[in-house]
């Protein structure tokens, strides 16, 4: 989690990785606070007048989004931070409200992601902000806009298991007929708790060579196991987590 060293409300937040400025606002209006022509050197869907493309539009809005009975999200918020644009969710939040535990449990699962958290005590109003951050390139990737919705509701719910889903099967000779293919072969996708796992791409894999998967789904195809797995994390109730490190 980074914090604000300073703050230009509305224009930038100076954090101990440079500057992070906003592309827009909280009611999903562009900013003057942007170069086009740095955008589209890393993004050729870019128009002058706004800073997202069209896809990137649909998961902003406006109106803000409930997690809780006392948090609601700000979600017109968008940046340009560390040659990335993300989307940036925001929570303002009075500091009788604010637990510590929570933001640090937040930065850790959206780490996941290839994100990051602000957390900027110089709000308006004397509330703290908690700008949640996750690159729009990973967002649009792996979230439709209900799962992006229902993944940041369940930062706020202390008892959701996150997990990895890996989708290199296991193959095996024999075992079960009615899990065969034709050759004698079935697949097996394995899912993993992951909330204590490393960041870090290599240490991850390590890491997940010595765990025992949560469960692990068989089937006649690889596609039809990973399938079954994504299936199985719906129906229990896990989040599945896949970002630029571990896909």
């Amino acid at each position: 989690m980074h914090y604000a060293i300073d703050t230009v409300t509305g224009t930038a937040i100076y954090t101990t990785d440079g500057p992070l400025w906003f592309l827009t606002n909280g009611l999903c209006e562009s900013t003057d606070y942007w170069n086009p022509e740095i955008l589209r050197f890393y993004y050729e869907k870019c128009s002058d007048e706004y800073p997202l493309s069209d896809e990137e539009k649909n998961y902003i809005t406006a109106m803000e989004l409930e997690v809780t009975d006392e948090y609601f999200l700000n979600m017109g918020y968008t940046v340009w931070w560390k040659n990335k644009k993300y989307f940036a969710p925001t929570l303002e939040i009075v500091p009788s409200l604010y637990r510590s535990a929570q933001s640090q449990y937040i930065s850790k699962i959206v780490r996941y992601l290839d994100g990051d958290v602000i957390f900027d005590k110089r709000g308006l109003l004397g509330r703290f902000c908690i700008h949640i951050l996750v690159p729009c390139s990973t967002v649009l990737r792996h979230f439709s806009l209900e799962q992006w919705n229902t993944f940041l509701k369940s930062l706020f719910v202390s008892e959701t298991m996150y997990v990895y889903i890996d989708e290199n099967c296991d193959q095996e000779h024999g075992g079960n007929s009615n899990l065969a293919n034709s050759n004698g072969k079935s697949y097996g996708c394995s899912v993993y708790n992951i909330q204590n796992a490393p960041y870090d791409e290599e240490e991850f894999s390590r890491w997940l060579h010595l765990q025992n998967p949560l469960f692990t789904e068989w089937s006649a195809s690889e596609e039809a196991a990973i399938y079954n797995a994504n299936y199985e994390c719906e129906k229990k109730g896990y989040m599945v987590l896949k970002g630029r490190r571990y896909v």
